[in-house]
């Protein structure tokens, strides 16, 4: 006989329900190995028949049947262990239930294969997630198992009545109370996958099954009214149009992401290619957006269900290098484009835009390529341990391929940059001038750049084609060359559209001319007393390089902070880093200047002398002088309108009450676990650290 989804729940709720009494299964932290056990008997290997299963809770026979599932965890949670049902809440000892099947399954057990590290690593992230939620039930866990089927159809007729579906366990630990009773409130929830679920809602709405309808008990417990079983049905979020959109996006841009690599490197042996490279590249970098949204999202969603996002995990690291590269590829790229575009409207570029852009390429690259290495690395280790391969997965491989090629190929220093935009916008003008106009033209900017360097030189030179349009002033150049040669007066890009005699007087072409050519006007040569200018030097005057890297602060700042340190006698241990106090005194002397910063350094160190022991003790911390220095310069910008002794020495002692009072706050006691009230049930919990 083929049974439904409703079938499997009435079976399976029957041996672990009692009419509305929410059954709990109890552990003491030293029976915590027993729980363990019981995962690795409800997590198996799939049967040959079945590979395509991850685990064996998912499997099912042909009638629709999980087999031997409902068998398997009835014996497992020992409901025949003789504890009788209570009023709401039944409570049993693990170790109990644990024991009920041991022999019996020991010659099954071990004639098991051993199992696979993907199944391994399933089975502890499921017990680590699980066994961390013993923090809301003082270091005690108290859980229990349910089954969630998944159909094809949208009605809840059809959630019941499917007798073909998939079955996934999840388990329900035990999180707020009210008057001794969790009915009602918020339960913390573990998939299979090892997601942690606030309450059933963050369940409903954020789970990782399969698209389909749903089936399940209301709010995650079983309960019988009249001898019949209450399930719930709901459209899985894998059902929805913004998850099946997200899934054809990741596939299309992963795609397009080893579409744009390969065109790339193409680009290197065909040189055909080469006019496609920048939708090549557009391509590379909305990829590498995309990439860096949908990254972050996993981020956020590994957050929100407890899993782990630190750099350790594989997972969670091609995330972080996906954001990482992403965002910087578009940075790089506005960055990039931004130089090239104030080049060709004839500003200066400073050295430490340059250096910011050079930063940014290289980082780019860099991360890039430590992404696909990542990438590569964690495709085939999931291949090889039997994981599952997402999309996401390979949409970062490509992103990043996507990225470091299109980096590589097209990486140029930021002066580079500069360079060949200004040469290009050069060039452009000067293609379009006759034969007369260019000969002035090639004048002018050679002697621009001799005077002024390439960089400054070239600049000047597109500042004067931007702002003057009309190319007169080379036809008037032209005129008086020979005239300006007699002379020993060599012109050069000026400033506001006017032309540069011998780096000394700014001067209007039409002038020039009328007043050289034809005596209209002052005597403009007149007005030049400068020999013509001698070269640009190259190599920087040592003072100017030093300029640089001097610090901000004056050396009575630095001589504030030595005495600081001497006369008041503050030294390690007090100041945890000297680095750090330093930067805040000099921080505070730029605000208020150095007598109130002096008077505050000496107040600070009298508050640690007078309330620090106490208020080490309350909040568990040790207080250091640079902290107490800068929450105190802090409070008092706050509550004083000016920074004389006058009103620091008027006002201080009600400071210190406030400052002693802010660290107060800052603590909780450690001695007791702190009861929460939940916003979402309005019932009670408390949190203990395990």
């Amino acid at each position: 006989m083929t049974r439904t989804a409703l079938d499997i729940h009435e079976s399976f709720a029957g041996n672990l329900a009692y009419k509305d009494t929410i059954m709990w299964d109890a552990y003491t932290p030293r029976q915590f190995p027993l729980f363990r056990n019981k995962l690795n008997e409800l997590f198996r290997e799939p049967e040959p028949e079945n590979n395509n299963r991850t685990i064996s809770i998912s499997q099912q026979s042909a009638n629709g049947e999980p087999e031997n599932l409902h068998n398997e965890i009835t014996e497992q949670n020992g409901v025949d262990n003789g504890t009788s049902p209570q009023d709401n809440e039944t409570e049993m000892n693990g170790s109990d239930a644990s024991n009920s099947n041991n022999s019996a399954n020991s010659e099954e057990t071990n004639s098991r294969p051993p199992p696979s590290k993907a199944m391994e690593k399933i089975r502890q992230a499921v017990y680590n997630s699980t066994i961390a939620q013993a923090k809301y039930t003082n270091k005690n866990l108290l859980t229990t198992f349910i089954l969630v089927t998944v159909a094809e159809g949208t009605t809840h007729r059809q959630a019941e009545s499917a007798t073909k579906f998939s079955v996934h366990l999840v388990i329900r630990t035990r999180k707020c109370m009210k008057n001794d009773d969790s009915t009602d409130r918020c339960m913390v929830f573990i998939d299979e996958h090892a997601n942690v679920y606030k309450n059933w809602n963050h369940f409903m709405e954020t789970n990782f099954l399969p698209a389909g309808i749903a089936l399940a008990p209301p709010k995650g417990v079983y309960v019988f009214e009249k001898d019949k079983l209450i399930v719930d049905s709901w459209i899985t979020p894998a059902n929805s149009v913004g998850h099946k959109a997200a899934a054809t996006a990741d596939v299309v841009a992963g795609v397009g992401g080893f579409a744009a690599a390969g065109g790339t490197l193409a680009a290197l042996a065909l040189p055909a290619i080469v006019p496609a490279l920048p939708v090549l590249g557009a391509v590379c970098i909305v990829t590498g957006a995309y990439s860096s949204i949908r990254s972050g999202w996993n981020l956020w969603s590994r957050k929100d269900h407890e899993q782990s996002i630190g750099l350790k995990d594989s997972s969670a690291r091609g995330a972080w290098l996906g954001v990482a590269s992403g965002a910087l590829a578009v940075s790089s790229s506005v960055a990039t484009k931004s130089l090239a575009q104030l080049a060709l409207a004839g500003k200066e570029v400073s050295l430490v835009r340059e250096v910011v852009v050079n930063g940014m390429n290289i980082s780019t690259m860099l991360l890039s390529g430590t992404g696909v290495a990542n990438g590569i690395l964690d495709l085939l280790l999931k291949y090889s341990d039997d994981e599952e391969v997402t999309t996401l997965d390979v949409l970062q491989v490509a992103a990043s391929l996507a990225i470091f090629t299109h980096s590589a190929y097209n990486f140029r220093l930021a002066s580079t940059i500069v360079t060949q935009a200004q040469d290009s916008k050069v060039n452009a003008y000067r293609s379009e001038l006759s034969n007369r106009q260019r000969k002035m033209f090639d004048k002018l900017t050679k002697e621009t750049i001799r005077t002024r360097g390439a960089s400054m030189g070239k600049t000047d030179v597109i500042r004067l084609i931007n702002e003057v349009p009309d190319r007169q002033y080379l036809n008037d150049l032209n005129r008086i060359n020979r005239n300006l040669n007699e002379n020993n007066v060599r012109f050069s890009a000026g400033n506001n559209g006017q032309i540069l005699l011998n780096d000394e007087v700014h001067v209007n072409s039409g002038d020039l001319r009328n007043s050289v050519q034809h005596g209209i006007g002052e005597n403009v040569l007149g007005r030049v007393s400068q020999p013509i200018p001698s070269s640009h030097q190259t190599i920087p005057n040592p003072e100017t390089v030093n300029i640089l890297y001097e610090s901000a602060f004056s050396e009575n700042t630095n001589n504030l902070i030595n005495y600081c340190q001497t006369a008041f006698q503050i030294s390690s241990p007090l100041i945890l880093n000297v680095e750090t106090f330093q930067d805040c005194v000099r921080n505070i002397i730029t605000k208020v200047g150095e007598q109130a910063a002096q008077f505050l350094i000496k107040k600070a160190k009298e508050f640690i002398e007078l309330y620090g022991e106490s208020i080490e003790h309350f909040i568990k911390t040790k207080l250091h002088m640079e902290i107490v220095l800068w929450d105190l310069f802090t409070k008092c910008k706050e509550n004083l309108l000016t920074f004389t002794t006058e009103a620091l020495q008027n006002n201080m002692l009600r400071i210190f009450e406030q400052l002693k009072s802010f660290y107060q706050n800052m603590s909780f006691e450690s001695s007791t676990a702190e009861i929460f009230e939940c916003k979402v049930c309005q019932g009670f919990y408390q949190i203990c650290s395990i």
